[in-house]
């Protein structure tokens, strides 16, 4: 595969993947590859080489004689995805606060902060981003690249979920998630084991009910 095929793989599939992140391409809808070519400019060659990809980092599933969908958010994976959080994360916050950046910490605070407060001028991506970038923090704390490379898809489908909610206004909102976020940040700052516990699983919790809640409302439109 010559320079320029591997080039325009890499472009379908960054373009792909932020269409499947940020919902354009909803969860469990149809990925229709002739219009996907229409529209982006790509050939089918490197969409569909980009498909596969982003099938292996489950952000696509194929139904066999059906077709490619978006992969879907559905009330298993949900509650997986925050029960493997709730065990690992607020474990990582006591285990290496020692490691954190507290500069860093506060910058995202602060970033976050300024998002809920300018609503007019962030968008719902940027508020999510960061949302994420704080969580990858305190994961990135552990320098443990195992761990590490284990929770990028981890909170990639966190990312995603979170978008969604957006478009049943059944998400956290900015304000709720920037005082729980807030919360975990003193907690860690106080240094106290079991504040730092339940300021996670609090945190966590919320955003999982909301998740759910999602589900719950998009099932009851389709009906």
């Amino acid at each position: 595969m010559d320079n320029n095929s591997v080039n325009l793989k890499n472009d379908a599939y960054e373009y792909l993947r932020a269409l499947l992140l940020d919902c354009e391409i909803k969860p469990g809808e149809d990925i229709n590859e002739k219009q996907i070519v229409e529209k982006s400019g790509f050939s089918r060659t490197p969409i569909r080489e980009a498909l596969i990809l982003l099938q292996s980092e489950n952000l696509v599933e194929v139904i066999p004689r059906k077709g490619t969908y978006a992969k879907r958010i559905d009330i298993n994976g949900v509650m997986e995805l925050f029960e493997l959080r709730k065990l690992i994360e607020p474990a990582l916050a006591v285990k290496f606060r020692s490691n954190m950046d507290f500069t860093q910490m506060i910058k995202l605070d602060t970033e976050l902060k300024y998002i809920c407060d300018n609503p007019d001028t962030t968008t719902i991506q940027d508020f999510y981003r960061t949302d994420i970038a704080f969580h990858s923090f305190v994961i990135n704390s552990s320098k443990n690249e195992r761990i590490i490379k284990m929770f990028l898809p981890v909170m990639q489908e966190a990312y995603r979920i979170g978008i969604n909610n957006t478009f049943t206004n059944t998400e956290h909102s900015r304000n709720e998630t920037y005082v729980d976020h807030h919360r975990i940040i003193r907690s860690i700052l106080s240094e106290s084991d079991a504040d730092i516990c339940k300021a996670y699983l609090y945190h966590l919790n919320n955003s999982m009910i909301s998740a759910l809640d999602t589900i719950k409302l998009t099932a009851t439109r389709q009906d």
